[in-house]
């Protein structure tokens, strides 16, 4: 549904189902903003940000978290991401965040 509402809004959108496709995806390509939701199968959004640090792939691209953990700040953190959205997400705050990093 992200994915759509995105492309409705006119952005080009690339999706990974797993942590390991995301950075198969960071070798091949530069995204202008990494969307990283904390639970994906095989490999968690924390362990792809740790991975993605260690391989220093694209280390300059911001990278938001996405969850409904409550402790999603602290995560982030953790995480050194550049932003973090709660889910369920407000629509509008969605947009308004990918505005800023994709124009």
């Amino acid at each position: 549904a992200l994915k759509e509402l995105l492309e409705i809004e006119g952005y080009q959108v690339d999706t990974a189902t797993s942590g390991l496709e995301g950075l198969a995806y960071l070798r091949a390509k530069k995204p202008t903003l990494v969307l990283l939701d904390l639970m994906m199968p095989g490999m968690g959004g924390l362990e792809f940000r740790e991975k993605q640090l260690q391989e220093g792939l694209l280390p300059d691209v911001p990278v938001v978290l996405m969850s409904a953990d409550g402790q999603i700040q602290k995560r982030g953190e953790q995480a050194q991401v550049t932003d973090y959205l709660r889910k369920p997400m407000d629509i509008n705050e969605v947009l308004a965040l990918v505005k800023r990093f994709c124009g």
